[in-house]
């Protein structure tokens, strides 16, 4: 290794660090809209059929975290690799 990519070495692993971290932030903001839409989806039908009375926001509300939810799972798996590949397919081409 030369003295340039030594002198690299440090500040490649703090990038890499901090991809890391922004990686789990994006997984922990995913996993927390999802079950932010099913926390507030379960209270809505509760308080409809229970109390015969609706959260009027609810609906846009969670539509708006489903979003959420998809935007940053769908990065972190991009950064992951981890995205799914249907072997039928992927064979057949």
């Amino acid at each position: 290794m030369t003295n340039a990519a030594s002198a690299h070495g440090p500040a490649l692993a703090a990038l890499r660090r901090g991809l890391y971290l922004v990686g789990r932030a994006e997984l922990a903001i995913a996993v927390l809209a999802f079950a932010f839409v099913g926390v507030l989806t379960s209270a809505q039908v509760i308080l409809r059929y229970a109390f015969a009375g609706a959260i009027w926001w609810a609906q846009e509300v969670a539509q708006l975290a489903m979003l959420v939810s998809y935007f940053f799972g769908i990065a972190y798996v991009v950064k992951a690799n981890q995205d799914v590949a249907i072997k039928m397919v992927v064979q057949r081409f």
